[in-house]
């Protein structure tokens, strides 16, 4: 923490082990199942998660660099076929073109090929206040935290533990197509 009461900017220190961080207890709620998802339970899934992410398991024992991790590699692939027929009328000579775009044309190969990542947050730790020595504490919160329905019946919750996930409802993430026609007068 930089002191300048704004935390949202500031850089994430990448601990080594559980001595280098502050985690508060996290009481769920009864509408989240109950219970504690400890400090100790936080580092043990904070750990993990550090060591799956090249960039933070590179760099434990430092503050993480503004812009420092990057997003996977990104690619599309796309196709166009395109066929001219030629015809005279008359003295002239006139082309209809037909085409098929095929955008993205990796993913519909194979449903994993051509999907762009997103961040699944952008800070995994949660600023929550001081403790009684004046050192911040933090909180590594659940991606979906545990939850349980009007029926009675629970949900386990998912924990943050892949740094980007596929960002499938994404236009760019899916193969698309399209079938073009055109007349040419000459």
């Amino acid at each position: 923490m930089n002191g300048d009461n704004q935390t949202s900017n500031d850089l994430m220190y990448i601990p080594r082990n559980a001595n280098e961080i502050n985690l508060r207890n996290i009481n769920l709620t009864a509408a989240q199942g109950g219970g504690t998802y400890t400090a100790a339970q936080q580092f043990t899934d904070l750990d993990n998660f550090i060591n799956q992410d090249k960039y933070l398991s590179q760099h434990r024992g430092e503050y993480a660099e503004r812009n420092g991790a990057v997003l996977p590699w990104q690619h599309s692939l796309d196709m166009r076929l395109l066929q001219d027929i030629f015809t005279n009328i008359g003295t002239n000579r006139n082309t209809l073109q037909l085409s098929i775009d095929i955008f993205n044309i990796g993913n519909l190969l194979n449903s994993n090929w051509g999907t762009f990542q997103v961040p699944n947050r952008s800070n995994p730790l949660t600023f929550d206040g001081y403790n009684a020595a004046g050192q911040p504490v933090f909180e590594y919160r659940y991606l979906t935290n545990p939850s349980v329905a009007t029926d009675g019946s629970q949900t386990a919750g998912v924990k943050l533990t892949d740094t980007f996930r596929n960002n499938t409802g994404s236009l760019g993430s899916r193969w698309q197509g399209q079938v073009g026609v055109r007349y040419l007068f000459n």
